[in-house]
């Protein structure tokens, strides 16, 4: 018995060296929590990548599978490269659990070596990029705010509008372009407006970031004035959805998107990944940003 009891624990012991030393997919592991819904983290992550590759000598590639809650990231830096996967789990509405998985391609074997004797290098990275990455984010989230409001309908209206195709980062400037075009129209035919602008998602590639949309004022519907330069009139009609309101400035509106989608992934809730905004404020008047109020439609799928 003492034998058979003898030959289980090496073999044990065997097994789990090879786990730790071979099969383990990180080398170091960095567990933190977060006041901030698990939707937009991953624009958090991404944002933060493209900050420090602006002051640092040190290059990121940052994705993030359509199907998947799991966000990964290269990052270069000298001659060493790491892979960090980061796994967000939301704990309640308002609080995520970060696990951040660190491994560093060339020298694994030898990070899992050292890290039960002495402090290996890929520790103190792991520990001093996510620190950086958390004392960080509250500088990120205090420039906006999301408020659920649940399930919803998008207003119904008749639209001037202007088809825009771009990425999620150039939206604003387009959008703004688009809406010195459609004034110009306005102008020339006489056209009042009668609503608050629209911005609706015709087509969105979550991998890309490339998106279409169209950006659209309500008017009077006639049919004495026809399509011209690009400017075309549409019904934009009322349809379930799940709503949030975003406040903040209107570059980053896109970020209530991901927040809707996390949402509806939780609530087993079919949505079609096509969003519409629509917007209360001019930022030509300025004012505080915060102030600046959006309604943000995820519809749901029929």
């Amino acid at each position: 018995m003492k034998k058979k009891t003898t030959i289980l624990g090496i073999l044990i012991l065997v097994f789990g060296l090879t786990w730790y030393l071979f099969i383990k997919k990180y080398d170091y592991l960095v567990t933190f929590k977060v006041n901030s819904n698990s939707g937009i983290m991953y624009d958090a992550i991404k944002t933060w990548g493209e900050e420090l590759v602006k002051n640092k000598d040190i290059q990121i590639v940052t994705f993030k599978d359509s199907l998947s809650s799991e966000i990964k990231q290269l990052i270069h830096k000298n001659d060493s490269s790491y892979v960090l996967i980061w796994e967000i789990a939301q704990v309640n509405d308002s609080l995520s659990k970060v696990k951040v998985y660190v491994s560093e391609e060339k020298h694994s074997l030898k990070n899992r070596i050292l890290i039960p004797f002495s402090k290996a290098p890929i520790e103190k990275f792991a520990v001093n990029t996510v620190t950086d990455f958390a004392n960080g984010l509250p500088n990120y989230l205090k420039y906006f705010r999301i408020k659920l409001n649940g399930k919803d309908s998008i207003p119904a209206a008749f639209c001037a509008c202007k088809s825009v195709i771009t990425t999620q980062k150039d939206k604003a400037a387009k959008m703004v372009l688009a809406n010195m075009e459609i004034m110009n129209f306005f102008i020339n035919n006489d056209i009042d407006i009668h609503g608050k602008p629209y911005l609706q998602i015709t087509s969105w590639d979550f991998d890309s970031e490339k998106i279409t949309f169209d950006f659209c004022f309500p008017v009077k519907k006639s049919d004495s004035i026809a399509n011209s330069n690009g400017i075309f009139f549409k019904e934009i009609k009322s349809i379930p959805a799940i709503k949030a309101t975003y406040n903040g400035n209107y570059r980053y509106s896109d970020r209530t998107w991901n927040y809707l989608l996390d949402y509806a992934k939780r609530q087993h809730i079919n949505v079609e990944k096509l969003p519409t905004e629509l917007f209360f404020n001019d930022p030509q008047q300025g004012g505080d940003e915060l102030n600046w109020k959006a309604e943000i439609y995820m519809p749901i799928a029929e």
